[in-house]
C-alpha cells in the first residue's frame, strides 16, 4: 500500500518562499520607521514576482501584504524617496503578527520529507522515523496548533500511522518496501495472509530489507496454489517456481524458508447482535421536580431547522428551531462596514422562504430615506408583507416582549439602543432563553479597539458570532464567523461578500497593472530579504 499523495509539492515550494518574504517584510516594518526606496523596491519586486508565479497558492496574509507593499512602493516611486513607514490597519497587523509568530520552516521541512515518500511504499523504519519526528515536534510545543500547516501535519501523522499498521499485516507483501509502480503477474488469495519471520518481534534485525524481499519473492505462491489452498487448511511453499510456470501437485515439496506458511482464514458468519433496549432509569420524584432527566429520556436529534437556500443559507448553516429556548446570532463591525445591508439581505432570504420576520430598526427609522432605499434595493416586493418593522418601542423592552411570539426570526438594530431602554437587559436571559423556537440576529457596534460594545458576555452566550471585515473598497467587505455551532464547514473557509451577495471563492492577486519590463523587475531571481 503506497502512502497517499496528500502534500502538494508545488504549493509547498511557494509556501516556503511566501513565509520567507512575509517574515522579511515584518522584520522591516517592525524595526524601522523609515525605509529606503531601494529596500521597498526589492520587497515589491520579490512579492510581485512570487504573486505572478503562485496565483493559485496564495494565503490571505500574502495577498494583503502584497497590497501593502505595492501601496508603499507607489507612494515613494515618483520621487524615489525614503518612506516613513506607518501601517494603520490594525486588523492586518494583528493577522501579520500571528502569521509570523505561529508559522516557521520546521513545518515545511516535515511536509517536504513526507512529499518525497508519498506515492511510494517506503521501508517501515523510514515511515516510523518520520512519524515519531512529526509527533515529537507537533506535541512538544515546537509547532503551534495555530500554524497554517498544522492540519496537514495531523494528516501526515494519520496516514503514516495507517501505513505502518497496514505494513505489519499486509496481504500484498510484495509491495512492501517497493515502488508503487512495481509490476507483478501474481495474484493472491484474498482470504489468505503471509506470516513473515522478519516482521516477528522476536526475529533477528540483522537481515536487510532487500534480503527479506528477495526471500518473499522467491517463495511467492501462484494462482493454482491459491486454488489448492482453498481445499486444504495449510500448504507448503512451492520449490523455486518461476512466475510463468504452472506447478503440478506432485512438484509441491517442503522447503526451509523465511515464509513459514500460507494460512487460510475462512470467513466467519457474523451474526447480528440483538439491539439492547435502553435500561430505564428510575429517577426519584424529588429530583425530577428539580428538572433532572435521564439521557434515555432525551429524544432523537430531529428538531426542525430553518429551511432556506442560497449563499446566505450555506453561510449560516443548518440552524435549528429549538423546542426549548432560541438560537441567537450576534453581528458586529465598525461603523460603515455594511451591517444593516447584510441584515436586509438576510431578511429577504428568510421572508422568501415564508418565515415571518420582525425588524426593530432603532438606528435607522423605517420612515427614513436610508431605510426605504435599502428596502427597495434588497427586499423583493413579493414577500415584503412577511417583514414587519418598528422604529420606536413605546413601552421599552416590554413592547418587544409582546411582539416576539408572533414571529419566527427577529432582527434587532441595535443592542446598544435596546439597552438604553433597559439597563438591566440581559442578552441570554431576556432573549435567548425567554422565547422558544426563534432566531435572534442582533447588531452590535464595535469599539475603537475592535471589541463588541457591551457584547463580550453576549458573544459568549450566542450560538453564532458573526463579524464584518471592512475593506478600503466597500466592494471587498465581507462577513465571517468567529463562532458557529451550526456549521460543518471550517469557519476560515466561509466568507460572505456583502456587495456581491455571494460566498467568496479563492481569489488570486491582481497584478495585471504592473509592467515587468518597464519597472525593471528581475524575473530570473527571487529577492529574499533576510
Amino acid at each position: 500500500m503506497p502512502l497517499p499523495k496528500i502534500v502538494n509539492s508545488k504549493h509547498l515550494a511557494y509556501a516556503k518562499k511566501e513565509l520567507k518574504l512575509i517574515n522579511s517584510f515584518y522584520k522591516v516594518i517592525d524595526t524601522k520607521k523609515t525605509i529606503s526606496f531601494t529596500t521597498i523596491k526589492k520587497q515589491r519586486d520579490a512579492f510581485v514576482l512570487l504573486a505572478k508565479n503562485s496565483q493559485q497558492f496564495q494565503s490571505e496574509v500574502f495577498k494583503n501584504t502584497l497590497k501593502k507593499v505595492i501601496s508603499i512602493y507607489n507612494k515613494s516611486q515618483p520621487l524615489k524617496s525614503d518612506v516613513d513607514l506607518h501601517v494603520e490597519d490594525k486588523a492586518y497587523l494583528k493577522h501579520l503578527k500571528q502569521y509570523v509568530k505561529y508559522n516557521s520552516t520546521k513545518e515545511i521541512l516535515l511536509l517536504e520529507k513526507y512529499a518525497k515518500i508519498q506515492g511510494f511504499s517506503p521501508a517501515y523504519q523510514k515511515a516510523e522515523t518520520l512519524f515519531n519526528e512529526t509527533i515529537d515536534i507537533l506535541f512538544n510545543g515546537t509547532i503551534n496548533k495555530q500554524s497554517i500547516f498544522s492540519d496537514s501535519l495531523y494528516e501526515v501523522i494519520f496516514e503514516l500511522n495507517m501505513y505502518m499498521l497496514h505494513f505489519k499485516d499486509s496481504k500484498k507483501h510484495k509491495s512492501l518496501g517497493a515502488n508503487q509502480n512495481t509490476n507483478t503477474n501474481e495474484t493472491r488469495n484474498p482470504n489468505s495472509y503471509i506470516v513473515i519471520d522478519s516482521f516477528d518481534n522476536n526475529s533477528s534485525s540483522s537481515q536487510t530489507e532487500t534480503e527479506r524481499l528477495t526471500e518473499v519473492k522467491k517463495e511467492t505462491a501462484t494462482p493454482d496454489q491459491n486454488k489448492e489452498a482453498k481445499q486444504t487448511p495449510t500448504v507448503t511453499p512451492v520449490n523455486n517456481t518461476t512466475e510463468t510456470d504452472t506447478p503440478n501437485k506432485e512438484n509441491v515439496t517442503k522447503q526451509e524458508t523465511s515464509v513459514t506458511q500460507i494460512e487460510v482464514v475462512e470467513p466467519k458468519e457474523v451474526k447480528p447482535q440483538p439491539t439492547q433496549e435502553p435500561k430505564k432509569t428510575s429517577i426519584p420524584a424529588e429530583l425530577r421536580k428539580l428538572g433532572i432527566t435521564s439521557m434515555n429520556d432525551t429524544p432523537e436529534a430531529n428538531n426542525e431547522v430553518f429551511k432556506i437556500t442560497g449563499d446566505i443559507a450555506e453561510f449560516l448553516g443548518k440552524i435549528e428551531r429549538k423546542p426549548k429556548g432560541s438560537v441567537s446570532m450576534t453581528l458586529d463591525a465598525e461603523q460603515g462596514a455594511g451591517k444593516t445591508r447584510f441584515v436586509f439581505q438576510m431578511l429577504d432570504t428568510f421572508a422568501a422562504h415564508g418565515y415571518r420576520c420582525l425588524f426593530p430598526s432603532l438606528e435607522e427609522h423605517p420612515d427614513s430615506n436610508l431605510f426605504i432605499e435599502k428596502r427597495d434595493e434588497y427586499i423583493n416586493p413579493a414577500h415584503r408583507h412577511l417583514i414587519h418593522n418598528i422604529g420606536e418601542l413605546r413601552n421599552g423592552f416590554a413592547t418587544l416582549q409582546q411582539l416576539i411570539p408572533f414571529y419566527d426570526v427577529v432582527f434587532i438594530d441595535s443592542w446598544g439602543k435596546l439597552v438604553e431602554l433597559n439597563r438591566k437587559l440581559d442578552f441570554d436571559r431576556d432573549l435567548r432563553k425567554a422565547f422558544d423556537g426563534k432566531l435572534f440576529v442582533v447588531i452590535f457596534q464595535r469599539t475603537s479597539d475592535g471589541k463588541m460594545r457591551g457584547g463580550s458576555r453576549s458573544a459568549f452566550d450566542a450560538d453564532l458570532v458573526c463579524r464584518i471585515e471592512k475593506a478600503d473598497d466597500y466592494r471587498d467587505t465581507y462577513a465571517y464567523f468567529n463562532k458557529n455551532r451550526y456549521q460543518d464547514t471550517p469557519l476560515n473557509q466561509l466568507k460572505y461578500n456583502i456587495y456581491s451577495k455571494t460566498l467568496l471563492k479563492e481569489e488570486t492577486t491582481d497584478i495585471t497593472g504592473i509592467d515587468f519590463e518597464k519597472d525593471q523587475i528581475n524575473t530570473k531571481k527571487d529577492y529574499i530579504l533576510l
